[in-house]
């Protein structure tokens, strides 16, 4: 059996859902689309058993991770020197429930608390 075939039998990995942070009112960032994201990384509890202990394991967030990485050349004010930028492919998740307010001039303050 190839690497492909193995590949297929795997599942595919569920879209990750992100809060958008910026606002098309900004004008100083005119075409720019900013999310809020916290890096998934810790250790897992430790294990004693017949007095050793084990299981202590770094997890790291899949998608989490792979989005601190493309960020920290932006974060660390050298984006210039890349030689491409990084592209994501993004989509709208629609809801039913949420509606902004008729008037823009209302003022709203947005909570996403997370999972």
């Amino acid at each position: 059996i190839t690497i492909e075939g193995i590949l297929s039998l795997l599942p595919a990995i569920p879209p990750r859902y992100y809060s958008i942070s910026s606002s098309p009112l900004d004008d100083g960032r005119k075409n720019c689309l900013s999310i809020a994201f916290s890096v998934v990384d810790y250790l897992t509890p430790s294990l004693k058993l017949n007095g050793f202990e084990s299981g202590r394991r770094r997890m790291h967030g899949l998608a989490t991770s792979y989005l601190e990485a493309i960020c920290a050349p932006f974060i660390m004010d050298c984006a210039d020197k890349l030689k491409e930028h990084p592209e994501l492919k993004i989509f709208p998740k629609p809801t039913a429930e949420f509606r902004l307010p008729p008037s823009l001039s209302t003022p709203i303050v947005l909570i996403g608390p997370g999972t």
